[in-house]
């Protein structure tokens, strides 16, 4: 439900996240290379600027539902980590940070 609210009330922001896939799922230890970390500044820019809103607080709260759906997030707002382990309780959970179930995304 969450993220067809982000596809109605940011529909640029849900397009990053349907295109981006490995930035938005999977574990931190799954990150792409460690070229990542170098990326990091552009991918924050990428979101901060798809929420299209200059107001600080909106801003803050969509990160925070972001960081919330999409631990992997975390990394790189952050310093949470999450390891693999973390992927089964995802897909148990059905949760839309575990690749399987990015897929099903509208």
């Amino acid at each position: 439900m969450l993220i067809e609210g982000i596809r109605i009330f940011y529909p640029t922001l849900y397009e990053i996240i349907k295109q981006n896939k490995s930035i938005f799922t999977g574990s931190t230890s799954e990150r792409m290379s460690d070229s990542f970390d170098k990326e990091e500044p552009k991918i924050i820019s990428m979101i901060e600027k798809s929420i299209d809103s200059s107001d600080r607080e909106e801003i803050d709260g969509v990160l925070h539902l972001l960081k919330s759906m999409f631990p992997k997030l975390e990394a790189i707002y952050g310093n949470t980590h999450y390891g693999s382990d973390w992927g089964k309780s995802w897909r148990g959970a059905q949760r839309i940070c575990s690749p399987e179930y990015f897929q099903s995304t509208p």
